[in-house]
């Protein structure tokens, strides 16, 4: 059985059995790059993805969503978590972060040819992915409200489009699905991103 190909982004997950990919860090099992440098691995050759407190920090977002779908494989997973564009507080706390994002952006990927990903899953987080860190008032509010913001796809979109900016959610958490197939892709009358080379050292 091969073995599965999984990269962590800027080294956020905490997994062990994941090839750890960072400009910065450089850990025993790791690799000294970046999404916008380009990622050293061949196209078609990543299972899944973890790219946690990378994207809001990226200068040309376009350009590395292209980069993350050409390694994929299809169907690979690829796992995201960034601040969301309702809390100003999160999205620019740190002086390095460019942008929050909202879930419906992520969920229109999927008619564009930009990098084509369905989104297979979604949780808008009001007090991030560390509840234990939040002011117990938020934390109380946080067990209310998230459920609520969360019942459903239609029920996230309400709450991004009519309240969620009144109270700031601080983080969205998504899971995209790389689309390949060609026939698929013909179907949605879809072009693939042209994609640059893989950087020198390639992997696996």
């Amino acid at each position: 059985m091969a073995r599965l190909v999984r990269i962590d982004l800027g080294s956020r997950s905490g997994r062990r059995d994941v090839i750890v990919v960072d400009p910065f860090l450089l850990p025993r099992r790791g690799l000294r790059a970046d999404l916008e440098g380009g990622l050293p691995f061949r196209d078609d050759s990543v299972d899944e993805v973890f790219c946690y407190d990378v994207l809001q920090r990226i200068a040309d977002l376009p350009l590395a969503l292209q980069e993350l779908w050409r390694v994929c494989k299809d169907g690979a997973l690829v796992h995201v978590r960034v601040p969301h564009a309702s809390s100003p507080f999160t999205t620019w706390m740190d002086v390095t972060q460019r942008r929050g994002f909202t879930l419906e952006a992520f969920g229109r990927l999927g008619m564009f040819a930009l990098a084509p990903f369905d989104l297979e899953y979604a949780r808008l987080r009001f007090t991030g992915h560390r509840p234990e860190d939040a002011h117990p008032l938020r934390r109380l509010l946080g067990l209310l409200l998230e459920p609520l913001a969360n019942r459903s796809r239609v029920a996230q979109y309400r709450c991004e489009r009519w309240w969620g900016h009144w109270l700031g959610f601080d983080e969205l958490y998504v899971v995209l699905r790389a689309v390949k197939d060609a026939q698929e892709l013909q179907r949605r009358r879809l072009r693939p991103p042209r994609g640059r080379p893989a950087a020198s050292a390639q992997r696996p």
